[in-house]
């Protein structure tokens, strides 16, 4: 479980192109996910070679799907401690235009932690024009939200944002690394200069009325999932595990991000999990048990289902 992605990430850190950074966590977990998987099936018996084989072939074809077929999705987790700087995103159009053909990027975020208080920018006050304004007056073009610990919140492309200090949040994005830096609050770099602001391309696509609200899922009575988000790009649930929570079968991958300790099972295999750990989770056709009492995220592609 720690094998595979400490080695991926040793080895992702030396990929020179954004476009093979997928291949070093696909081909350990190939290895070392397929073996454990055929372990536990097997045992060290005459069958392991085998089903060490098709497993690492099951888990290699399916994450390359997932990457290079129906589209990456970067998860983060992230610890502000102080206000992060203001960006917004591009859509896909935009970015296909402007910056040599690439997508656009999408996020959401789920509020893990707030200190009491604590806020984030969520969009542009209603009929405010950054532009028009001008950089010495953004700031007071911003609108501010206050929220608490599972607090949802969809970042479409166009949505001018802000990380307040004092929060830990989850965040599902579109696999892309473009942003507009519209502010950043006067902080100077590590050369003793201002950072730079992307004043012109962050107008073009900031979008004031975008207006949204911070969605609270409510938990169900004794647990189960809860469909947070379904957009263009991805799925998010909130699984609330108390006791045993059944997942669904899934005919394509998903993402489960544990948010404290509990187990998943399925066909006899069990397998623990910790707050903050990532399990892949393949596509399969008999329900997976979540045991324990914890919540997770589920997150996965818009073309998945759970």
């Amino acid at each position: 479980a720690s094998l595979a992605p400490l080695t991926a990430a040793v080895w992702t850190s030396r990929v020179k192109r954004r476009w093979l950074a997928p291949l070093p966590p696909v081909v350990c977990n190939t290895v070392l996910v397929g073996f454990t998987i055929a372990f536990a099936q097997t045992g060290f018996t005459a069958a392991l070679p085998a089903a060490w084989l098709y497993n690492g072939l099951t888990v290699g074809v399916g994450e390359l799907g997932a990457c290079y077929v129906l589209g990456m999705l970067l998860l983060k987790l992230l610890d502000a401690r102080e206000p992060l700087s203001v960006q917004v995103h591009p859509d896909d159009a935009y970015a296909a235009a402007h910056e040599g053909g690439r997508q656009g990027k999408a996020e959401a975020w789920v509020i893990l932690h707030a200190e009491p208080g604590a806020r984030l920018v969520y969009g542009l006050l209603p009929g405010s024009n950054p532009r028009a304004a001008g950089q010495a007056a953004l700031e007071r073009c911003l609108r501010w939200v206050t929220v608490q610990a599972g607090d949802v919140l969809y970042i479409p492309a166009g949505m001018v944002h802000a990380i307040g200090g004092g929060l830990v949040l989850y965040e599902i994005q579109q696999a892309s690394d473009i942003t507009y830096r519209f502010w950043d609050w006067g902080r100077l770099g590590a050369d003793g200069r201002p950072r730079e602001l992307h004043w012109e391309k962050a107008c073009d696509v900031a979008r004031a009325g975008l207006q949204l609200s911070p969605l609270r899922p409510r938990m169900p009575k004794g647990g189960g999932v809860v469909r947070c988000l379904e957009t263009p790009h991805f799925t998010l649930d909130r699984a609330y595990v108390r006791g045993e929570t059944v997942l669904a079968p899934c005919a394509d991958f998903r993402f489960f991000t544990a948010l404290g300790e509990g187990a998943l099972a399925q066909n006899g295999v069990r397998i623990p999990v910790r707050a903050g750990q990532t399990l892949y989770v393949p596509a399969t056709e008999r329900p997976i048990r979540a045991l324990g009492q914890f919540d997770a995220l589920i997150s996965a592609p818009a073309m998945t289902g759970t």
